[in-house]
């Protein structure tokens, strides 16, 4: 995750790690909705030869964490505070009250199997990974895309996780932790 307060996005940087743009993900253009304010910057050739003006959390927040429910967002968020207050960067897994939260990566889906005996129980990890969530307001109706791990994008209504008021208040409360303007 970023290392500034308040980014709920990938780093694109980091000792020893592959940079997530444009190895993995080659086209910036997909972390801003259309139908969002920050549209605009997809016609803007000074955003689009700039990765770091692209990656932002304008129409998503990147999570970085395997969440899967409410709870798990409340601690994700206490500890998000907590670490960006100590100046800490999001880049190891973390121990919070409501148990074990883990960096995402190849693999953490495990953690998520209930049945060991399914062959398909790691796919059914990675689907109810939230990897993204649309900020709401986008649509003309209430709720927003979610890219979860496994690949696949859902709109989710609200009311239901991840677009739940506590979760939506709990991402806009750490998405408000900008770091102060520089003298």
């Amino acid at each position: 995750m970023s290392a500034q307060p308040g980014c709920l996005m990938f780093a694109n940087e980091g000792a020893g790690a592959s940079q997530v743009y444009p190895e993995y993900l080659t086209d910036l253009n997909i972390l801003i909705c259309p139908a969002s304010s920050a549209a605009g910057l997809l016609n803007d050739p000074a955003g689009k030869s700039d990765p770091k003006l692209m990656i932002d959390d304008r129409s998503y927040f990147y999570l970085g964490y395997a969440v899967t429910n409410e709870a798990d967002i409340k601690a994700f968020a206490e500890a998000y505070k907590d670490r960006m207050a100590k100046g800490l960067k999001m880049d190891e897994d973390l121990k919070t009250p409501n148990g074990q939260l883990y960096l995402l990566r190849e693999g953490v889906a495990r953690f998520f199997v209930t049945d060991v005996n399914s062959p398909a129980a790691s796919a059914i990890g990675q689907a109810i990974i939230a990897v993204l969530i649309e900020r709401p307001g986008n649509h003309g109706r209430a709720g927003g895309n979610v890219l979860y791990m496994d690949g696949h994008v859902e709109f989710i209504p609200e009311g239901e996780w991840p677009m739940t008021k506590d979760t939506l208040d709990a991402l806009k409360e750490i998405d408000a932790l900008k770091p102060s303007p520089k003298p």
